[in-house]
C-alpha cells in the first residue's frame, strides 16, 4: 500500500494516494517511511495540520531523521517555527552525517536564521552543505548551457505543422504554464484552476518523454541536446503521442473544463515543439527579477535525485542558469510573439486582479471572481509552493535578495558578466 501510494503520488492521483497511505499507516504506525509519505500526501492535499502532526511523529519515531525536520520547515514557510531548533543543531554537529542529511538540516536551519534576519549566517551554512553535495555530482554548468543553446539554435523559427493523425478538435485545449522553478508557476496554476473552465493535470513528464520516444534515443536523459537536434526539424506526430499518453488523466478532468494545465516549469525547453506541433495550445511563461530568481532557486532544496536541478548547489551556477533562462525567454518572445503570454511574477504580486484578468482574456474565457480567491482552491498541490498558495498573495518575496547584501555579490557579478542587468541593480 505504501509503494502504491507513492506511485499514485508520482502520477498526480493524490486522493488515491492518500487513501492507500492512510491504510498503510494503520498497518505500520511505527514505520517512519510510511508516516512520512502519509504526511507528504496530506500536505499536497492541503491538510496542513494533519501533515504537521505526522511529520512530528516521524521525528519522534526517529529523532535523527533529518528529512523529517526539513519537511516541517517546508510546511512552515509562511510561519517559521523554531521548536525543533535545538534538536536540529545537535544533529547537524553529529560526526559522520551524510551529505544528504547535512543538506536537509542546512535548509531547515536556514529558514530559522533567515526569519531572524541573520542572513549572512543563514547563507553561509547553506553554502557549506551545498558545496559538499555539489562535489559528489561532477556537475559543470556547461552541461546545461549545451541544452539551452541546442533549443535556441533548433528553433530559430517556429511554423505550425499539422499532424494528420491528431484529433481535429480535441475535447480540451492544453495550456502549458512554464518558467524557472520558484517564479510563480504554481501561483498562476492556482489562479487559473479557480476558474470553472480550467483544470490541471499537475506537473507531467509526458511532453519531454514523448519527444524522447519519438527521437529513438535510449540514453538516461529525458531532455538532451542530442534529442533536441534529432527531432526539432522533422515532422513528428507529437500531439497524438502526447494526448495518448495523458488520456487516462484526462478522464478525471471535469466535463465543463475547456482547458487542462500541464504545469511543468522545465517545459520551457519544449515550447518550440508545442507551437510547431500543437497549434491550438496556449502557453503562459513566467519570469522573475533575476537576482530574486537566483536566491529563490538556491535557497530551495529540490529533488536530490533529479539531475536537472544540479545547478542549484552553487550560487554562480544558479546565476548562470538564470542568465541562460533570461536569454531563452527573449528568444521565445521574439519567435512566438503573441502566441505566448509572458508575465512577471512581480506583476502578479503587485496587480493580482489585472494580471489574472489578462490571463483569462488570453484564454478567451469570461471573467470569474473566484480567480481572486485562488487560496480557497482545494486541489492538491505537490510542489515546494504547496503552503504559500494556500494563502492570499503576499509581496515579501519581492526584492528579498537585497537583504543579503555582499554575500550575494558573486551571483550579481556573474549575471552582469553574462549581460543580465534587468532589475538586478
Amino acid at each position: 500500500m505504501n509503494t502504491l501510494g507513492v506511485v499514485y503520488t508520482r502520477l498526480g492521483r493524490h486522493e488515491n494516494a492518500l487513501n492507500l497511505l492512510i491504510q498503510a499507516a494503520d498497518l505500520k504506525p511505527a514505520d517512519p517511511e510510511v508516516i512520512f509519505n502519509l504526511a507528504a500526501s496530506m500536505q499536497f492535499m492541503g491538510r496542513h495540520d494533519d501533515a504537521r502532526k505526522n511529520y512530528e511523529r516521524v521525528t519522534q519515531l526517529q529523532p535523527d531523521n533529518a528529512r523529517g525536520y526539513w519537511a516541517l520547515s517546508e510546511l512552515e514557510k509562511v510561519d517559521v517555527s523554531d521548536r525543533h531548533e535545538r534538536s536540529m543543531r545537535a544533529l547537524a554537529q553529529r560526526p559522520g552525517l551524510s551529505d544528504r542529511d547535512e543538506l536537509y538540516l542546512a535548509h531547515a536551519l536556514f529558514r530559522i536564521d533567515e526569519s531572524r534576519g541573520e542572513y549572512s549566517a543563514a547563507l553561509t551554512r547553506l553554502r557549506a552543505a551545498k558545496n559538499r553535495r555539489r562535489k559528489s555530482l561532477r556537475y559543470e554548468f556547461d552541461q546545461d548551457a549545451a541544452l539551452f543553446n541546442a533549443v535556441i539554435e533548433s528553433f530559430m523559427t517556429v511554423q505550425p505543422t499539422k499532424d494528420e493523425h491528431a484529433p481535429r478538435v480535441p475535447l480540451r485545449t492544453p495550456l502549458f504554464v512554464v518558467g524557472l522553478p520558484r517564479t510563480g508557476t504554481t501561483l498562476v496554476e492556482q489562479i487559473l484552476t479557480a476558474h470553472s473552465k480550467v483544470a490541471s493535470l499537475g506537473e507531467l513528464q509526458d511532453l519531454p518523454t514523448a519527444v524522447k520516444r519519438l527521437s529513438g534515443d535510449t540514453g538516461s536523459k529525458v531532455i538532451s541536446p542530442k534529442i533536441i537536434e534529432s527531432t526539432a526539424r522533422g515532422a513528428i506526430p507529437l500531439e497524438r503521442v502526447y494526448l495518448d499518453s495523458i488520456a487516462p488523466r484526462l478522464k478525471n478532468v471535469p466535463p465543463e473544463a475547456s482547458y487542462f494545465i500541464d504545469k511543468t516549469p522545465l517545459n520551457v525547453f519544449m515550447l518550440g515543439y508545442v507551437m510547431r506541433f500543437m497549434p491550438r495550445a496556449k502557453v503562459i511563461l513566467l519570469r522573475r527579477d533575476p537576482m530574486d530568481a537566483v536566491l529563490s532557486n538556491y535557497r530551495q532544496l529540490f529533488s536530490a535525485d533529479y539531475s536537472y536541478y544540479n545547478y542549484s548547489y552553487d550560487l554562480e551556477d544558479t546565476a548562470s542558469y538564470v542568465a541562460a533562462f533570461e536569454t531563452l525567454v527573449e528568444h521565445w518572445k521574439a519567435v512566438l510573439g503573441d502566441r505566448m503570454l509572458a508575465i512577471d511574477y512581480e506583476q502578479i504580486v503587485g496587480e493580482p486582479e489585472s494580471l489574472s484578468r489578462a490571463m483569462i482574456d488570453y484564454l478567451g474565457l469570461d471573467w470569474e471572481p473566484s480567480c481572486l480567491r485562488f487560496f480557497e482552491n482545494k486541489r492538491a498541490v505537490a510542489t515546494p509552493s504547496a503552503s504559500q498558495v494556500r494563502t492570499p498573495v503576499y509581496s515579501s518575496a519581492v526584492g528579498r535578495w537585497r537583504k543579503y547584501g555582499s554575500i550575494l555579490e558573486p551571483a550579481k557579478r556573474k549575471l552582469a558578466e553574462l549581460g543580465i542587468t534587468r532589475s538586478a541593480s
